[in-house]
């Protein structure tokens, strides 16, 4: 079995030759390979980890790894027995490098994140890695003018935005090349979809949901699950099936939680009738949840309810972005941009929304004392200017409980956050015993592969009546709502004056 770690990587060592004479000496490894595993059809396991251990470490550079994951894709097609495990291999490194390039992230300042940004790839606006052998030949003269530049002529900043800005660039084409991948299999008219995206929901939950800090390789799912409605409704049924799941550690429930927030708020293709469906059985149990626990609630806790939490917090999420969708009278869901105040007044709600949060929010629970600032806030906001539920009382009352009274007083691993260091670990006073506002279908920013997301994403709208800013004001306001930055005080200026 030798000649198969010879053959699976010879293909990494390639990177120097031009892209002609590359794609020659691949189809022979193809070649080789195909006539192996016709010899010997069981030898397909052993060729397996071989494909794993040779996969391009971290710090190679972006062609050693789409060049890797392409002939990748190129195996599967003559050994389709080892195709969940390639995908799955490809899936767990894309998250490896999404992991890296976010802890990355959380350590610069802004001004330098929005010039990484907008410098991420130099071809992003060319479309498919796969375009033309111009630009891999473009590719190629960039990483020779790249290598003039040594390390050791750099500082330890400018190397480490290097670094940073290369796994960027990475994840982008990879993320690019796997949409691109998948894309036949769902458009196809032959078959519906359902064995592909099976495969997708295998990784997501045994490698995407579990890992709290990926940041865009989930958009996978996010774009193929809007492919049609049972694909919708099967993502947001295995994302709530997880959330209130009694089996499942803590921890894992409160990011399935915030996955069917995201989603719903998100998803352009999510009817109105899908939307009030999810809103409905997440308010149920959440109602449920209420009348089973409730009588062992003392007080807010996050360690204990961090669950009740999260649905709790998504259902607030998913009314801030989808509150039209909510009105019994929404024929159009844009006809209440133009709404005024007394109009909006009028409006009709789906039956049992204002009691499902009626009896959340007042529970013993106390929701909007655990929830993020930054959504409660919101959600007072148009909920009060809506007419539909008045909780500013409350949020009052709420400054003068501490969190710490009620509680657990020992960090539990079954209820306390995942144990590492975040935003949420760092804050002052008592704010480390509230619940983070992490929902995983944030703006997608990467500029080659957004092109996969656009018209099928929902951005942040002002609220009408409530909102009047002009266009520069209102993505500034969307920018900070998205990116869970608040000002508190300011929050709370607002709050006393509509008081």
């Amino acid at each position: 079995m030798a000649n198969f770690s010879v053959v699976s990587s010879s293909a990494g060592c390639l990177l120097n030759y031009p892209p002609v004479r590359r794609a020659q000496i691949y189809a022979r490894v193809h070649t080789a390979l195909k006539y192996l595993l016709q010899l010997i059809p069981s030898a397909s396991a052993t060729l397996s980890p071989i494909l794993s251990a040779s996969f391009p470490h971290s710090t190679d550079s972006k062609k050693a790894h789409t060049d890797y994951v392409q002939n990748l894709l190129k195996v599967v097609e003559y050994a389709p027995e080892l195709r969940p495990e390639v995908l799955a291999l490809i899936t767990d490194r894309l998250v490896k490098i999404d992991v890296q390039v976010q802890i990355d992230m959380d350590d610069l300042e802004d001004d330098v994140k929005e010039t990484l940004a907008g410098d991420e790839v130099h071809g992003g606006e060319r479309g498919s890695i796969r375009d033309s052998e111009d630009d891999e030949e473009l590719e190629d003269d960039e990483s020779d003018a790249s290598s003039v530049i040594s390390d050791e002529s750099l500082d330890g900043e400018a190397h480490r935005l290097r670094e940073l800005k290369s796994n960027v660039e990475k994840m982008d084409c990879l993320l690019d090349l796997m949409f691109d991948y998948y894309t036949p299999f769902f458009v196809n008219q032959a078959t519906d979809g359902s064995d592909d995206f099976n495969l997708l929901l295998q990784q997501f939950s045994t490698t995407i949901l579990p890992t709290y800090r990926s940041r865009h390789t989930q958009f996978i799912l996010f774009h193929f699950a809007q492919s049609s409605s049972w694909l919708i409704d099967w993502f947001t049924g295995v994302c709530i099936a997880q959330a209130f799941d009694p089996a499942r550690p803590l921890v894992f429930k409160q990011i399935a939680a915030a996955y069917v927030g995201s989603f719903v708020a998100r998803a352009a293709n999510m009817t109105k009738e899908m939307v009030r469906e999810v809103f409905r059985i997440v308010g149920a149990n959440l109602v449920s949840y209420c009348t089973k626990e409730e009588p062992e609630c003392k007080g807010p806790d996050v360690r204990r309810f961090g669950d009740f939490y999260a649905a709790a917090q998504a259902l607030l999420y998913i009314f801030c972005f989808r509150w039209r969708e909510l009105m019994i009278n929404a024929e159009d869901g844009d006809e209440h941009d133009e709404l005024g105040y007394s109009d909006i007044g009028e409006t009709t709600w789906v039956p049992g929304i204002k009691e499902t949060l009626h009896r959340t929010i007042y529970s013993k629970f106390n929701p909007l004392k655990v929830c993020s600032p930054l959504i409660v806030n919101q959600f007072a906001r148009l909920a009060n200017h809506l007419r539909f539920i008045y909780v500013f009382p409350l949020i009052e009352s709420n400054k003068r409980l501490r969190l710490s009274q009620t509680s657990s007083s020992t960090a539990n691993s079954t209820f306390s956050h995942p144990d590492r260091e975040t935003a949420l670990t760092a804050r002052k006073d008592e704010q480390w015993l509230e619940l983070e506002a992490y929902f995983p279908f944030d703006p997608y920013k990467l500029p080659r592969s957004k092109r996969w997301i656009d018209g099928e994403y929902v951005d942040w709208k002002g609220i009408p009546g409530l909102d009047e800013v002009d266009d520069e004001d209102s993505e500034t306001d969307r920018d900070e709502y998205e990116s869970g930055e608040d000002d508190v005080e300011v929050e709370e200026t607002e709050t006393e004056e509509e008081e």
